[in-house]
């Protein structure tokens, strides 16, 4: 019997010699996942690094990457709508297609809707033969038994994988139901840093802070944007100055959180 991800149109199905993959990122479900399993502060990680490297241990050609998320409101959450509004214009300068929510209450809408309808829209119109999901959402398990039932009225190969972070001492860690679960471990994960060390000055100082230097990165955040700090983090020196209170802490009270 084939593996979970191998869906098969008939019995005479040929698996193509070039698999053209699409990789499809729920960012929002990523970051989450690698702040519990690997204690990342904030989504440091490069969607193109991540699909490159697991296609070329898988030997698929990777074609498009797809990404995302859903952003918080620039009015109730400055810092996080300004960092995710310049992480996905640094990705659409470098290939990656994003697509974007504001979101509000931290209720997110629509965004896992639209990540699964392009998913059976692109197998429809044989724009892959791998769909390759960065996520652990359950909810994408109607998609993947959708392109499933596509693969066969087609008489079609797709393989269908779910990839996610992995650390060994965390249980119940796995993919989505029903495809190959490929497991992201820290060195993995830390290959695939994104490059661009500071977008938008973002990145440099939470990577300041992050390292212990309060002060040091609050200037950076300051000088980077100094005319747009946010209102709610004018006291953020303060907040950053107490003994008791960690950047960690800090950013997972403050970061979107599904």
């Amino acid at each position: 019997m084939p593996p979970a991800g191998y869906l098969l149109g008939a019995p005479q199905t040929k698996e193509p010699p070039l698999k053209r993959c699409y990789a499809f990122f729920d960012g929002q479900n990523l970051y989450h996942s690698a702040r519990k399993v690997f204690g990342c502060a904030w989504p440091d990680y490069d969607p193109l690094l991540l699909s490159a490297k697991v296609c070329r241990d898988k030997d698929w050609n990777l074609i498009k990457v797809l990404f995302y998320t859903g952003i918080p409101d620039r009015h109730e959450n400055p810092f996080w709508n300004r960092f995710w509004v310049n992480k996905l214009a640094a990705m659409g300068t470098r290939g990656v297609r994003t697509y974007s929510r504001t979101v509000k209450n931290n209720r997110e809408k629509g965004i896992d809707l639209r990540l699964e309808i392009d998913v059976v829209r692109m197998a429809i119109t044989n724009q892959y033969d791998v769909a390759l999901i960065f996520s652990q959402d359950q909810d994408f398990t109607e998609a993947v038994e959708t392109v499933k039932e596509i693969a066969r009225l087609q008489n079609r190969w797709i393989w269908v994988a779910s990839a996610f972070p992995y650390n060994p001492m965390i249980k119940r860690s796995a993919g989505i139901m029903g495809t190959e679960m490929i497991r992201i471990d820290k060195t993995l994960y830390d290959a695939c840093i994104d490059p661009a060390e500071g977008v938008g000055g973002d990145y440099a100082c939470l990577r300041l802070m992050h390292a212990g230097h309060m002060q040091l990165g609050l200037r950076v955040c300051l000088c980077a944007n100094p005319c747009n700090l946010p209102s709610s983090e004018s006291n953020l020196l303060t907040i950053m100055s107490k003994k008791d209170v960690s950047l960690r802490s800090y950013l997972r009270k403050t970061a979107y959180a599904t």
